[in-house]
């Protein structure tokens, strides 16, 4: 995301991306849990960012999304068959999935 298609609008992507985060950090810490409602709106925000501000990157942060989400439930099954129990959410994977989004 370095071009200055809109480098005034980053601004404010970055706020947003940045308030987003915190909140979920703080949530996470209180009550560990990662809301939908807050994480699954980043990946198209995301997207769309990155279509809007370089377009010929947009494969390479789609591949970040489905990566990022596959590791994360690649490894929730395989702690699952390891220890016979769950102990990381579907959170987690979406949040891996909205960095893909933005950082690819």
């Amino acid at each position: 995301m370095g071009s200055d298609r809109f480098p005034d609008g980053m601004l404010w992507v970055s706020c947003a991306l940045g308030w987003t985060l915190l909140a979920l950090a703080v949530i996470d810490y209180k009550y560990f849990l990662l809301p939908d409602y807050l994480t699954l709106p980043l990946t198209p925000f995301g997207l769309i960012v990155t279509w809007a501000d370089n377009p010929s990157a947009l494969l390479d942060h789609v591949i970040g999304v489905v990566v990022g989400f596959g590791f994360i439930v690649l490894l929730r099954e395989a702690y699952r068959r390891v220890r016979g129990r769950e102990r990381m959410g579907f959170g987690d994977a979406k949040l891996l999935a909205a960095s893909g989004a933005f950082v690819s």
